[in-house]
């Protein structure tokens, strides 16, 4: 049966009015289905980044708990064989979840303040780069941290470079400070930067803490016979500290480590950073924290 018409032949206006009425409808029915969806994508985006929010939140406290347990390795001498000095990494189960820890006396790295010209290039020979270059920003590093009268000389080649600033002729305050010297870029700062430090506060590095790209960098730059290579460490030369009996360290020049924490949940999160800690002999304070930061990828 067709639709009702009106006698002269003409549709019915009732039912035309009853249409449009019914896809008007619809339509309104579609507009707030999207927007349900759009609201509940909102929302849950937003659960997301909570959720993401969350367990960042977790890793990084569980890459503080990884120094501290590293100090603890550090302090405890029934432990003293648990991490070694030299970076080798060591990871500890905490329930579902893992953190690396890797600690290192920074006599065992490069000062950035104190190596000379030679050891500074021979870190960006081991780095790969071809001799002109590395000497180049070998002496670019050493033009950043003197303090000269060639001021502008040295500006114009970072203008030239397009960079807004020149040298800073004062000492590194950071390790991440390097990323603003003339020729540094992040792939090579990503080579050269665990190989550095601003907290030996010495021009020689001692190659027993000292990791391949140092060993390589000290090779490049003519030392023979690195200071520290085949040294080993024996009950006589550990010496007693903090005042507690029983709390004894191997030596160290520094008294002054790097530590390097990858903490990893279940979940895939992850969360790096590095601590430099000074242990200062004091059984009532026993270390002061140097420097504190995520790590720089």
């Amino acid at each position: 049966m067709g639709p009702r018409r009106h006698p002269e032949g003409r549709p019915v206006r009732g039912d035309r009015s009853r249409g449009i009425a019914l896809v008007t409808v619809l339509w309104f029915v579609v507009l707030l289905s999207l927007a349900g969806a759009a609201f509940l994508g909102v929302a849950r985006d937003g659960m997301d980044e909570s959720t993401m929010l969350r367990q960042r939140a977790r890793a990084e406290s569980l890459a503080e708990t990884g120094v501290s347990l590293a100090l603890l390795l550090l302090l405890e001498s029934a432990h003293r064989g648990a991490l070694s000095r030299d970076g080798s990494p060591r990871t500890f189960g905490i329930g579902e979840d893992r953190v690396t820890v890797r600690v290192q006396d920074v006599a065992g790295r490069i000062d950035l303040n104190d190596a000379d010209e030679a050891l500074l290039r021979g870190l960006f020979l081991s780095a790969g780069l071809e001799p002109g270059r590395a000497e180049a920003l070998a002496a670019a590093v050493l033009d950043w941290r003197d303090r000269d009268d060639e001021g502008q000389a040295e500006a114009a080649l970072y203008r030239r470079a397009g960079l807004a600033h020149g040298p800073a002729n004062r000492p590194f305050e950071t390790v991440n400070e390097l990323r603003q010297v003339v020729g540094v870029d992040t792939a090579l700062f990503a080579r050269v930067a665990p190989a550095l430090t601003v907290y030996a506060w010495r021009p020689e590095v001692d190659a027993a803490y000292a990791t391949p790209v140092v060993l390589s960098a000290l090779r490049a730059a003519g030392a023979a016979e690195p200071r520290g290579s085949g040294e080993t460490v024996t009950a006589a030369d550990v010496r007693p500290r903090w005042g507690i009996v029983g709390a004894d360290l191997p030596p160290s020049d520094t008294d002054t480590y790097a530590i390097d924490v990858d903490a990893a949940l279940a979940d895939g999160t992850r969360f790096r950073a590095e601590a430099v800690v000074m242990l200062t002999g004091d059984a009532a304070r026993p270390f002061t924290v140097q420097a504190w930061a995520p790590a720089l990828d």
